[in-house]
């Protein structure tokens, strides 16, 4: 019987190629488990900095609700005075909707804002409150404009262009949760 070379006593045994394959599936599964984890319990797209900053818990819209081609910029996130929070999702080729939110104030002041800047408008039902969604100003400053006080959480008021697709908009908001 012949002894075997240095080469084949050295060599590793191969694992299968279909092994292989399921360990890199596995690994795959295992890193989006923990990705999901770490937005899940660290209060997803929100800076902690930012979250810290304020007295109420930063709704956004969620991604996977959101229409095709909107995306939340989580660079965006910045606080613009005490307790408001100021964000953008974007849209298109280099449009935005800009989000701005705040402690949610007495209702009479919403109510005043809301037919003051909004008397005209449509209703949104979404999972935490009504939207009212209308138009803003003038000419070449017209905007689209949504009030939205969140049901025991903020007020958030939401500009964008005013050709803005409705139906998207609407998706938006209806996307927005905790």
């Amino acid at each position: 019987m012949a002894e075997p070379n240095e080469t084949e006593t050295l060599s590793k045994p191969k694992l299968p190629r279909s092994r292989v394959i399921v360990f890199a599936l596995v690994l795959v599964a295992l890193a989006s488990i923990v990705t999901v984890l770490i937005f899940k319990f660290s209060g997803g797209l929100v800076p902690k900095n930012i979250q810290k900053q304020v007295n109420f818990h930063v709704y956004y819209p969620a991604q996977d609700k959101m229409p095709a081609g909107y995306k939340v910029d989580t660079s965006s996130f910045r606080t613009a005075a005490s307790n408001v929070v100021l964000f953008s999702v974007y849209y298109g080729s280099g449009r935005s909707l800009v989000f701005s939110e705040s402690e949610k104030p007495s209702g009479d002041v919403i109510d005043k804002f809301n037919a003051s800047a909004i008397p005209i408008h449509t209703e949104v039902n979404t999972a935490v409150g009504k939207a009212l969604v209308g138009a803003y100003g003038s000419g070449k400053d017209l905007r689209t404009i949504a009030s939205l006080p969140i049901t025991n959480g903020p007020w958030l008021i939401v500009t964008a262009a005013s050709d803005i697709n409705q139906a998207d908009l609407q998706k938006v908001l209806q996307a927005i949760s905790r």
